[in-house]
C-alpha cells in the first residue's frame, strides 16, 4: 500500500495552525472553567470537561501537522472530516437545545 504525501502550501499549514490555536485555546477554557461555560452555555459540565482534553491532542496533532512541509494525505481528510463532524454535531446540539 501506498502513502500519497501532499506538498504542504502556506495557506494550508496557516489554516492548520489557525485550528490548531483556536481548538487548542477552546480545550484549555473548557477543561479549566468547564463549570462557568456549562452554565453560561446551558450545556453539561462534564460534556466540556471531558471534551477538553481531546482537543488538546487534536490541537497538538494539528499543530505538528502545520509544522511540516509535506503531510500525509489521509491526515489532512481526517483533519477535514473531523472538523465537518464537529461542526455538525455543534448544531445538532445546538437545535437540541
Amino acid at each position: 500500500m501506498t502513502t500519497v504525501i501532499l506538498a504542504s502550501s502556506l495557506p494550508l499549514r496557516r489554516a492548520l495552525l489557525a485550528d490548531a490555536i483556536f481548538s487548542g485555546a477552546s480545550a484549555i477554557l473548557m477543561t479549566s472553567d468547564a463549570a462557568v461555560f456549562a452554565s453560561q452555555l446551558s450545556l453539561p459540565e462534564a460534556l466540556l470537561r471531558e471534551t477538553g482534553p481531546v482537543l488538546i491532542a487534536y490541537a497538538a496533532l494539528v499543530g505538528l501537522l502545520s509544522t511540516r512541509q509535506s503531510t500525509p494525505c489521509a491526515l489532512v481528510i481526517i483533519v477535514g472530516a473531523g472538523n465537518a463532524l464537529w461542526t455538525l454535531t455543534s448544531i445538532a446540539l445546538l437545535m437540541s437545545c
